[in-house]
C-alpha cells in the first residue's frame, strides 16, 4: 500500500483540526458553562468518535473509513468545523488510494463552507492548485494561486515558483516570467540573509 509522503503530510496539516477536536471534546465535557472556542472549531464527542475511527481506518480499510466519513458527511446537523473536518479526511483518503480527482473534489468544498478561519481557506488554495496541477487542470491551479495571492501578504518564494510553473503549463510564457524573476529574487535575498548559497 502507498504511504502518505511529504504532500500528504502536509494536507493533514491543513487544518490544526485533530488537536482542536481533542481541545473542543475535553472543554465540552469539563464544563458546558465555560466559553468555547469559535463555533467553527467544535466538534461533538460523537463526531470525534467518528473521526478517530476513520484515522484507524485509512491505511489498512480505506473503503470502511469511507463509509464512515460519507455517512458523516450525510448529516444535515454538523457544524462548518465537523464539516471541513470530514471533508478533509475523505480527500486524504481518496489521495491515499490514488483517485487524485475524487481529493480535488472533496478539498474543494471545504472551500465552499462558511464560517472557517481564513487562513485555512488560504491552505487549501494551495493545495487544491497543487492536485489541480497533478491531474493537469492547469487552468484551475492558475485561478486558485491568483485567489491565493490576492489575500496573501508576505508570500514565499516557492509560491512564486509554483505560479509561475502553473503558468508555463497553461502556455502562459510571457505571465510566468515576472513570477518567476520574483521567487529567484526573493530566495536570494533570503539565502543572503542566512548565509546560504
Amino acid at each position: 500500500m502507498r504511504r502518505p509522503g511529504f504532500f500528504l503530510n502536509g494536507l493533514l496539516a491543513l487544518f490544526p483540526m485533530v488537536a482542536m477536536t481533542t481541545v473542543c471534546v475535553a472543554q465540552e465535557s469539563e464544563s458546558q458553562n465555560a466559553p468555547q472556542t469559535r463555533q467553527a472549531e467544535a466538534v461533538s464527542p460523537t463526531v470525534y468518535k467518528k473521526i478517530e475511527e476513520v484515522q484507524a481506518l485509512m491505511d489498512e480499510r480505506p473503503a470502511e473509513a469511507r463509509e464512515i466519513l460519507e455517512a458523516l458527511l450525510a448529516r444535515d446537523n454538523l457544524s462548518a468545523y465537523e464539516r471541513a473536518l470530514s471533508l478533509q479526511y475523505l480527500g486524504t483518503l481518496h489521495h491515499n488510494v490514488g483517485d487524485t480527482v475524487e481529493a480535488v473534489v472533496a478539498f474543494g468544498e471545504i472551500l465552499t463552507i462558511d464560517g472557517l478561519e481564513p487562513h485555512l481557506y488560504q491552505r487549501m488554495r494551495v493545495t487544491l492548485a497543487q492536485l489541480n496541477m497533478a491531474v493537469e487542470r492547469y487552468a484551475t491551479a492558475v485561478t486558485l494561486l491568483e485567489d491565493w495571492f490576492a489575500l496573501e501578504s508576505n508570500p514565499a518564494p516557492h509560491m512564486y515558483a509554483l505560479y509561475g510553473q502553473a503558468l508555463y503549463q497553461e502556455g502562459r510564457y510571457r505571465d510566468m516570467i515576472e513570477p518567476v524573476r520574483t521567487a529567484i529574487n526573493l530566495a536570494q535575498a533570503g539565502n543572503s540573509r542566512t548565509g546560504r548559497q
